[in-house]
């Protein structure tokens, strides 16, 4: 808008105090506006997170009572074999246990150097 002043013939280009306050207005509702909805998304997202944390975690926990349902299946199928789960030897030791889903026997050497079980 122009504001004609009260020299004649010269104009001075620029917002009258009423046009400045509605532009400041219009531009604090926005950014409200904004706000509010930034706000609105951050919630539902701490929500959706919250909610998929606990379904996540229940999931591994029944993943977890399976394998620890499995291992008990098969120690018991070497027990009724007569293999024994944990065979200690002078210098190693052997731990017979299920990893991802198979029998596996897994052995350990004391290092002298270090002082510390390796595993083999």
């Amino acid at each position: 808008m122009i504001a004609q002043s009260g020299v004649k013939g010269t104009l001075r280009c620029g917002f009258t105090l009423v046009e400045m306050l509605v532009t400041l207005s219009l531009l604090v509702v926005l950014i409200l506006v904004s706000m509010s909805w930034v706000t609105n998304i951050s919630r539902r997202q701490d929500q959706d997170l919250h909610r998929s944390n606990w379904q996540r975690a229940a999931y591994m926990v029944l993943d977890q009572f399976e394998r620890d349902l499995m291992q008990v299946d098969m120690l018991d199928e070497m027990r009724r074999l007569g293999n024994p789960r944990v065979k200690i030897e002078p210098d190693d030791i052997t731990i017979r246990t299920i990893e991802l889903g198979h029998l596996v026997s897994v052995k350990y050497r004391f290092d002298q150097a270090r002082q510390q079980l390796m595993r083999q």
